[in-house]
């Protein structure tokens, strides 16, 4: 207990009912596992959820995926994907039974109560830390697919500014202020994340849209005798030339793969909105979004080193131009598939984005305030201004701090996903060892006593963690290949 946390406050938590009838948000709303279903009106909203949490993983590092295959081969690629994918299962898991051990259904409620103020606070640190980053570069990822840049025209400036003459299509400062105006500030506007379900089928559909296109690609290349081998060993050549640039290009991949499914942010606002909550279906809800995700990197990466090969770029959409797809589908269809896959890529960032001011709104608020809190509605609001106005000028500057950001997301992540997770797994075991209550529901007990919260994992959560911090900072400052 040398983290923070009396053992006698633990060991109270623990030996407590699973949920009080006390136990109460601020603002009057039960905490999961009330069994709002039970209520007139309330309606099973199970896969409103899995939408939520799948969305709140896939963001702008699916383009990043399909060079690691290149670069690793498929087996070990898809081997590191998978695993990465099992211990976010697991770090759930074991948040979500502390929550239910302890009565604090937010992460840094959790982190306060098992970890002590220092750990909570590192929490809030890193929340902040990388969700103002993640937010700065859905602003500028925004707008390189509406304006473009060199080589890469824009969905909005290439048609309508080129073409028809309407030069303010090209002007960046203006288009980020609008899309900040127009599409950010309504969708960061809802008083529940349920509220962005339809954002977030939106966001899915796209992304899946753009799995199509792989699809078409490929099955195009087929066709034509220009499908590229995947390899089952790593590409020794495009790794390096010597043992110290296969490492460091090595160390530039591990980050890609880590951060493939962080959502450990957002988990607790879901599970707050689960109608009805068990801790069963949260973690089945978390399942089936890991599997879904899954399924749409695999199509996406592996689709694109069939069609690539060798060739492929670390951003997957410079290899997507009509020069270089006009050979395989014909200059209409290159076309075409040039402007889904952006329109599909730029509706994912979009939608992503309102789902990483939630935890940043809450961990600003327990900042300024001191206590942890649900905000009223004018402080929601104002500090939903404050964020939208520093992500406006933070993308506007986006050059001279991506060095920075890059660093910052790097080892904030990892404490956020797997760090914090981690240490959690020692504490909600040893709880669990001096707690009578029964598990949520027989068929949970195995996973939760000896798998989900065993040592090994937690041991195994905070390698990975470090191992994500170590290498995005290392990939940053030792030269590497892409």
């Amino acid at each position: 207990m040398a983290v923070g946390q009396p053992a006698d406050d633990v060991e109270q938590a623990a030996s407590a009912p699973l949920l009080q009838d006390s136990e109460r948000r601020q603002d009057g709303i039960d905490p999961p596992g009330s069994r709002l279903a039970t209520a007139e009106g309330q309606n099973d909203n199970f896969q409103a959820c899995v939408i939520i949490l799948s969305k709140t993983i896939v963001g702008a590092g699916v383009a990043a995926l399909p060079l690691c295959y290149a670069l690793l081969g498929w087996p070990a690629a898809t081997a590191g994907l998978l695993l990465t994918a099992w211990l976010t299962q697991v770090s759930i898991k074991i948040m979500m039974r502390g929550s239910s051990l302890s009565g604090k259904w937010t992460y840094p409620e959790l982190t306060r109560t098992m970890l002590g103020p220092w750990g909570a606070a590192f929490l809030d640190l890193s929340v902040i830390v990388r969700c103002f980053g993640l937010l700065l570069v859905y602003a500028v990822i925004s707008s390189d697919m509406l304006v473009g840049k060199a080589g890469y025209p824009g969905v909005l400036c290439g048609p309508f500014g080129d073409h028809f003459g309407l030069r303010w299509t090209c002007n960046r400062p203006l288009i980020l202020t609008l899309v900040h105006i127009f599409i950010f500030l309504p969708l960061c506007s809802a008083r529940k994340m349920e509220s962005n379900s339809g954002a977030s089928w939106l966001g899915l559909i796209a992304t899946g849209l753009w799995a199509i296109a792989t699809i078409v690609l490929v099955v195009a290349a087929g066709l034509k005798g220009r499908l590229q081998p995947l390899y089952l060993l790593p590409d020794w050549s495009l790794l390096g030339q010597d043992p110290f640039s296969i490492a460091t290009n090595i160390v530039a991949i591990v980050p890609i793969l880590a951060t493939a499914y962080t959502n450990q942010m957002q988990v607790h606002f879901v599970a707050n909105d689960l109608r009805p909550f068990t801790l069963e279906r949260i973690n089945r809800a978390s399942a089936a979004a890991l599997c879904l995700t899954t399924c749409l990197y695999l199509i996406i990466a592996v689709g694109s080193s069939a069609v690539f090969g060798v060739d492929v770029l670390p951003d997957v959409l410079e290899n997507l131009t009509r020069p270089s797809l006009t050979p395989l589908v014909g200059p209409h269809l290159a076309a075409a598939i040039y402007y889904i896959v952006r329109l599909s890529f730029l509706t994912a960032v979009v939608t992503i984005y309102p789902l990483q001011m939630w935890p940043l709104r809450e961990s600003i608020s327990k900042v300024l305030r001191g206590t942890d809190h649900v905000p009223a509605p004018a402080e929601f609001y104002n500090l939903t201004m404050a964020c939208l106005i520093i992500s406006l000028l933070g993308s506007m500057m986006a050059g001279s701090i991506w060095g920075p950001l890059q660093i910052t997301g790097a080892t904030a992540g990892a404490f956020i996903a797997f760090v914090v997770p981690g240490l959690l797994a020692f504490l909600v075991k040893g709880a669990l060892r001096r707690s009578d209550d029964p598990p949520p529901s027989p068929s949970e007990a195995p996973g939760i006593r000896t798998w989900a919260l065993s040592s090994v994992f937690g041991w195994a959560l905070l390698g990975l963690g470090l191992l994500q911090a170590a290498t995005g900072v290392a990939s940053y400052y030792i030269p590497h290949g892409f």
